[in-house]
């Protein structure tokens, strides 16, 4: 069964208390895979998409009140047009652009894919296995977008550009921290098994290996430190 609740807040009298959220309407049931997971987008038509763990885009449309069954009482509904596969595992995010175009991510196949304003694949591209699967996208504008990743990586570029990452970390507990006395260096290892050499002027990451053994402890050897 899939279900999705529409809210509306009503304002409140007294300056010190909140808003009264309450249900709008609820969907209709599909036997059609999982619950529908991740954040909801809406299309230039007003439909809300949502993505589910079976990688499929959901589109929703409203559906009038049926009062001749249910009588007054009865409220408007929302129902899944049509499943549409999008990607291989679950969809992570879904994030619509201002010309109407909607962005996908994907987790098992770490795909990003662009879709038109009627949901017709465009583009797509796959950010590289080292930075995990897209978590989450944000848009810079309609070429440029930030890609968030399950490991602790932000991703900034274009389909035609490909991406790089502007923010990296550990996946894990940091337990080595070691600095350079003249240089603007400074070395990281943690229970991830990755090694990180970081540059504090440029703010970026020199290097990083991945060994096979979780790290307790690091030093810089200045012998080998250029």
């Amino acid at each position: 069964m899939r279900l999705c609740l529409w809210w509306t807040s009503t304002p409140v009298t007294a300056p010190t208390s909140s808003p009264v959220v309450n249900p709008m309407s609820t969907s209709g049931h599909s036997t059609l895979g999982s619950l529908p997971r991740n954040k909801a987008s809406s299309d230039i038509t007003g439909d809300v998409l949502t993505g589910d763990s079976e990688g499929n885009i959901l589109p929703w449309t409203k559906s009038a009140a049926d009062t001749k069954t249910l009588g007054k009482g009865a409220k408007e509904t929302y129902q899944i047009v049509r499943p549409i596969k999008a990607h291989e595992g679950s969809v992570f995010t879904l994030c619509a652009l201002r010309c109407g175009s909607l962005l996908s991510g994907g987790g098992k196949d770490r795909k990003i894919i662009r879709w038109s304003a009627d949901l017709a694949p465009e583009r797509e591209c796959e950010i590289p296995e080292k930075f995990g699967a897209v978590r989450t996208v944000a848009v810079v504008d309609d070429e440029e977008i930030l890609v968030g990743t399950t490991r602790n990586a932000i991703l900034r570029g274009s389909f035609s550009d490909g991406f790089v990452a502007i923010v990296q970390g550990h996946l894990d507990e940091m337990w080595g921290l070691a600095t350079h006395p003249s240089q603007d260096i400074f070395l990281s290892c943690s229970h991830d098994r990755q090694v990180c050499l970081w540059n504090t002027e440029k703010h970026n990451l020199d290097w990083c290996i991945t060994l096979e053994v979780r790290f307790t402890s690091s030093n810089l050897n200045l012998c080998f430190v250029n």
